[in-house]
């Protein structure tokens, strides 16, 4: 049993983070984005999470490896990047969406 906490407690110390903001070309913050997290450690699944009003989204306990990430909102570009998170690491995306133009 003790071995058992143990390995549970080395597996979370493992565990990375992808986190970031959301945010139009003026650099405001952009509610209610979709973002979606692949990856091959994701093995084919993809994780949605939305932005909150300060345009903050977070991805925890990750597992190393390649990823993309892209977001997503109505009236705006779809704007993916490619991320490498190491062993327990921390990055911090900043993801910029551009205006689509509206022609009348």
């Amino acid at each position: 049993m003790m071995w058992l906490v143990i390995s549970l407690a080395l597996v979370a110390c493992d565990a990375g983070r992808i986190s970031g903001l959301v945010l139009d070309h003026g650099r405001r913050p952009l509610a209610d984005a979709a973002v979606t997290l692949r990856g091959e450690p994701l093995r084919g699944k993809a994780l949605i999470r939305f932005s909150d009003r300060q345009g903050r989204y977070a991805f925890p306990n990750l597992p190393p490896g390649r990823y993309t990430i892209s977001a997503e909102k109505e009236g705006f570009h779809r704007v993916t990047k490619s991320v490498t998170l190491s062993e327990g690491g921390r990055l911090e995306v900043e993801l910029v969406l551009p205006p689509k133009l509206i022609v009348r």
